[in-house]
């Protein structure tokens, strides 16, 4: 993250990395851990007639950059840049005012929602793009090394149980319920029509951490062996990260297309091999594994979608509660 390009942020105008660890919530919201990454926002012209005195140019502020480029390119206007929070957004709209952008250019009311709603929709074009990258790879290198793959009932009632994630190379576990009432999958940027259950399903928390079973490269000896933090994994929940069950709908299919593809791999091997243990033969969960491995990030690009749910994580979460 720190390789990324640096920007002033609007709200403490210091040069900070646009993806990085930074210390902004410290100054407005001292209740944060202070991990952020940085939103592109821009005024973008409603209206393309020359203004006159008594007819200013109608400007909007709008979010930028969020969508993946091969989707919507970057607009070249000018912008500034925000800390990746709700809560830092319902700041700028109450003070009407976002850094160094036009006096004139109107905040919309809905731009939480917006930059919410595209933030999804980038979680979307990520799977996307991974799915492709299976496809074109091939088949063994996908069935020895799975970026993606479903757990089986009996590895998920392990992880609830003991709360704790025993894969060494995981870096994010989404539980995806079954949907109740599926609908037209949808990863449009525009608005969504509207979904009744979207509000509750909102309120749930987007991720919980469980701590990672890795055995330490430390000695037994070593005098800060227990103070050093362990490392925790992310286990969404997809009705938080998803609440419109449109978008819900699409990942899910996204996640099920993956886990069809894995499977495809191991019915075309010549000889099928027998499971290693009982856990493989069980019926599969809801839950789904993402990896990222030295071998695995030759096949895709786990990375970019893992910080695509990553930065939702940060945007929804509520600074009180945590």
């Amino acid at each position: 993250m720190l390789a990324t390009p640096p920007r002033n942020c609007a709200l403490s105008g210091r040069l900070m990395p646009s993806g990085t660890i930074s210390e902004i919530f410290a100054i407005f919201f001292p209740l944060t851990f202070g991990i952020a990454f940085l939103l592109r926002l821009t005024a973008l012209r409603m209206d393309l007639s020359e203004p006159t005195a008594n007819k200013p140019v109608s400007c909007m502020i709008a979010p930028d950059g969020l969508q993946h480029p091969q989707f919507t390119a970057r607009r070249s206007n000018r912008s500034v840049h925000v800390v990746c929070s709700r809560q830092a957004i319902s700041f700028c709209i109450a003070n009407n005012r976002v850094g160094s952008l036009p006096a004139y250019a109107r905040i919309p009311p809905n731009l939480t929602e917006q930059i919410s709603h595209l933030l999804r929709v980038r979680i979307l074009q990520e799977l996307e793009l991974l799915l492709a990258q299976l496809r074109a790879r091939p088949k063994a290198d996908i069935l020895a090394n799975p970026p993606i793959r479903r757990l089986s009932h009996l590895e998920w009632t392990k992880v609830q149980e003991n709360r704790q994630i025993p894969w060494q190379d995981a870096i994010a576990v989404i539980n995806v319920p079954p949907i109740s009432n599926p609908t037209e999958p949808s990863m449009s940027p525009f608005p969504l029509p509207f979904d009744p259950e979207m509000e509750a399903n909102a309120s749930q928390p987007v991720a919980t951490f469980y701590p990672v079973s890795r055995i330490s490269a430390l000695p037994t000896n070593f005098q800060y062996r227990d103070v050093l933090p362990s490392a925790r994994v992310p286990l969404y929940n997809a009705l938080g990260l998803f609440p419109h069950v449109a978008q819900r709908t699409a990942f899910h299919q996204s996640l099920s297309q993956a886990q069809s593809n894995l499977e495809a791999s191991r019915s075309r091997k010549a000889n099928n091999e027998e499971a290693d243990n009982e856990e493989a033969s069980c019926s599969p969960s809801d839950a789904y594994l993402l990896t990222s491995n030295s071998q695995t990030i030759k096949l895709v690009d786990m990375p970019a979608l893992a910080i695509a749910m990553w930065r939702v994580y940060l945007y929804e979460r509520s600074i009180v509660r945590d």
